[in-house]
């Protein structure tokens, strides 16, 4: 079976392959966007299951899905959203609806309930030639689904006929000249037809390369692209030392060992059928052998195929190692990073083919003496970023990033090249890598002094030492979210404008009676007491005063297993904070703007209005009307969530208080005694809002254990009480606490929410400040007696 994943999201798409990769005898392939998911649907032949967001920008969810059943009326469907759908059952009708955050094991059930549903004919798709086989190689690599992002076809030359040929590569432009780039966006795609019968691809046309550029490229050639418009400036003033960037010129061989080729050279393998592949010309010289662009022409799709060389094959040691690193490179699954589609041996010759990107890279670019506009750079610097966390948090030994790792294609989609190795003699720390990432940009950005204050901030962080540097690639993803353009795709819009109508339209009936109602009170005193009864409602909020603190006594208690610790006496918040709670801090920074309630640690490009989160107004205003959030009922009386730890520290010092320490969470949680769950060592599921009873799939249905499938508001659930009276620290949501990991890089979380089926007290988790979630909020504490009302 093919199946297409289709969001906008990476981490999600990371999250559910995982999963997807269980599967046995599938393809799977992925996109995080419309086109790119149209792209990939036609070079796979078709695609039997389609798994798609509904809210992405600018094609969303239904379009696709409409677009596919055009041109593959078996396809099947399974949506999957953060939003509330119940206004679109024509759309949603007769599909599956998982609603985030679910687990990958509910992607799988609903899979299988798909696969059970399905009619035994066969898929209604495009047929794919038949690829040649060949024999068993020591180097097969892709016995397991691997994610294959493409260019179409049509794009370089219109549906199943050869590639356009390439255009000159920019020119080196004189000293003092300048001219700025703006990265083209998405193209609407084509559907591509399948092809009729294999086709030669014409060679493309010859390039000169610029003076003194290279390339330098791994295991993704890079191809020339049309000549940049320039428009002379003014030379730029003098950079900033502390932003200066790496002024070495690129040596004619880069550091990951690759360099342009002659085009007078087109290589001795072009124009001979290569196994599936039918060479075309040599596009770059690797370290280890010849990069090609050629064609796989059972489906006309362009790839790069890097061949180990003839004289190198015959030492053992180099054959082993690119064997090795083309294995490696094809672990390698990440939507921003050049895919690995297959290596292997054909004629004799040793290979490993990949994703071809028609395009340029960051170093063609700067020695063109050409510009990025500041937009294009973002979306560049959050792939580049995107691709190099993913490869740190996976521990996946890989080449030091350079200028020439980063391309953009000709349809705007940015990509880092595949820089996995089997092994590598020194391995930069995450650090570093950042400074080196900074650099880059910065040498191919306008003069530091003309850029947004924002990116010039964040850039500085990445570049400097010191306690202001951005030394972590979540703390580097943050800051390019916090000065990204805020488009709100267009279902998202949608979806909210709706929700914001329906409350304006209450709060309009409501002066409207008020109005009314006075009119009435003057002419008809009769109507005095059901006046005073509808101005009641009117004004009336469904907010509950649960600002109460519980004390908890100094003394001894048993803390994680069976260690005895002594603690002063405290006092912490009865009930978790809520959203009427938070929004009087949120209402407080809108009034007045100021940095002084910020944890020192926070990252400097998280500022102030950031404390409120980012679908507050969504959460908030229907907590505020009563109404549904995500299909779930919310109130005011409901824990804040989606707060991350920054937002929790600054609250508790706009409170004069403080997050409890995780020893002070426990004691106020499982007594002097070190109860397991509320009150005992016995779980009862009905004391607590657990995830034994959650059904994402049915986010309005009720619990059917505890009564709440989702979240509850915090004063609800009397049995989830610890014996200081303590109330909903085992379930609801999981909450955040002053203490952090023994290298202080992430924060302990303590406690189960309604997504988890472990709600023990003593469970703990480390989980890095910047994240955000549903299933996390937090209350806090005080070490002063509370005032007294």
């Amino acid at each position: 079976m093919r199946i297409l994943l289709v969001d906008d999201d990476t981490a999600i798409i990371q999250n559910l392959l995982a999963s997807l990769k269980t599967l046995p005898g599938h393809e799977v392939r992925v996109a995080t966007n419309g086109q790119k998911a149209l792209e990939n649907a036609a070079a796979l032949g078709g695609v039997d299951l389609l798994i798609t967001d509904v809210v992405m920008e600018p094609m969303d969810g239904f379009t696709l899905r409409d677009h596919l059943v055009s041109q593959y009326p078996g396809i099947r469907t399974i949506f999957i959203t953060g939003y509330d759908l119940s206004d679109y059952p024509e759309q949603t009708s007769n599909h599956q609806l998982l609603t985030k955050p679910f687990q990958g094991e509910e992607l799988l059930a609903a899979i299988a309930r798909e696969m059970l549903s399905a009619q035994p004919a066969a898929p209604a798709a495009v047929p794919r030639a038949a690829i040649p086989v060949r024999g068993p190689s020591p180097m097969d690599v892709v016995d397991q689904p691997t994610m294959r992002i493409e260019l179409p076809p049509d794009a370089r030359g219109g549906g199943p006929a050869a590639p356009k040929k390439a255009a000159p590569a920019p020119r080196a432009v004189p000293s003092g000249a300048h001219a700025t780039v703006r990265v083209p966006g998405t193209t609407k795609i084509q559907p591509v037809p399948a092809p009729s019968a294999p086709q030669a691809a014409p060679r493309p046309a010859t390039q000169q390369p610029a003076p003194a550029a290279t390339a330098r490229a791994t295991a993704v050639p890079k191809a020339a692209t049309a000549p940049v418009p320039r428009a002379p400036v003014a030379p730029p003033p003098p950079v900033e030392p502390e932003f200066e960037p790496e002024t070495e010129e690129d040596t004619s061989i880069g550091s990951l060992g690759t360099q342009l080729v002659q085009a007078s050279d087109p290589g001795e393998l072009a124009g001979q059928l290569f196994g599936a592949y039918l060479l075309d010309q040599k596009i770059a010289e690797g370290r280890l052998g010849s990069v090609y662009f050629a064609v796989q022409v059972s489906i006309n799709r362009p790839v790069g195929i890097e061949i180990l060389d003839a004289d190198k094959a015959d030492d053992p040691d180099t054959r082993d190692r690119f064997i090795a690193d083309a294995r490696a490179k094809a672990q390698v699954q990440h939507p921003s990073i050049i895919a690995v589609y297959e290596a292997g041996e054909a004629n004799g010759r040793y290979f490993y083919a990949h994703e071809y990107v028609d395009g340029t890279n960051l170093a063609q670019l700067k020695a063109a003496g050409s510009k990025l506009d500041e937009i294009s750079a973002l979306k560049i610097l959050r792939v580049a970023s995107e691709g190099l966390a993913y490869l740190d948090s996976h521990n996946i030994p890989h080449q030091v990033p350079d200028a020439s790792s980063i391309s953009v294609g000709k349809n705007g989609q940015s990509h880092l090249a595949n820089l996995a190795e089997q092994a590598t003699d020194e391995q930069l720390p995450p650090e570093e890598e950042i400074k080196i990432l900074g650099r880059i940009m910065l040498s191919v950005l306008p003069a530091v002094q003309s850029l947004n204050p924002g990116l010039r901030d964040l850039l500085k962080g990445m570049v400097q030492t010191g306690p202001d540097a951005l030394t972590t690639w979540g703390k580097v993803l943050q800051g390019i979210k916090a000065i990204e353009p805020k488009v709100i795709p267009i279902e998202a819009a949608k979806i909210s404008a709706q929700d914001r109508a329906a409350i304006a339209a209450v709060e309009l009936a409501r002066k409207q009676q008020k109005r009314t109602l006075y009119f009435s009170v003057a002419s008809v005193c009769s109507l005095i007491i059901l006046t005073i009864v509808l101005i009641f409602w009117v004004y009336s909020s469904n907010e509950r005063n649960l600002d109460e603190q519980v004390d908890i006594p100094a003394g001894e208690f048993i803390f994680a297993v069976g260690e005895s610790k002594t603690l002063p006496e405290f006092w912490i918040d009865k009930y978790e904070v809520t959203y009427g709670q938070y929004a009087k801090f949120v209402q407080f920074l809108e009034q007045h703007p100021t940095s002084e309630y910020d944890d020192p640690r926070q990252p400097r490009v998280k500022t102030a209005a950031m404390h409120k989160p980012e679908h507050w107004e969504i959460y908030y205003q229907n907590a505020k009307a009563g109404k549904a959030a995500r299909g779930v009922k919310i109130d005011l009386n409901c824990p804040v969530m989606e707060v991350d730890y920054w937002d929790a520290y600054a609250y508790a010092k706009w409170k004069g208080r403080e997050l409890p320490t995780e020893e002070e969470w426990e004691k106020a949680a499982r007594g002097t005694k070190g109860f397991k769950f509320p009150g005992s060592d016995d779980f009862n599921p009905k004391n607590v809002n657990s995830g034994i009873d959650h059904d994402p799939n049915h986010p309005d249905a009720k619990g059917a254990v505890d009564g709440y499938n989702f979240w509850n508001p915090v004063d609800k659930i009397k049995g989830d009480k610890s014996p200081f009276g303590v109330i909903g620290m085992a379930g609801n949501v999981s909450e955040w606490t002053g203490s952090w990991d023994a290298a202080k890089r992430r924060a302990i979380v303590k406690g189960g929410s309604f997504a988890a089926k472990e709600v023990n007290l003593d469970k703990r988790a480390e989980i890095d400040p910047n994240k955000v979630d549903e299933t996390i909020g937090f209350r806090t504490v005080s070490h002063t007696p509370p005032a007294k009302k």
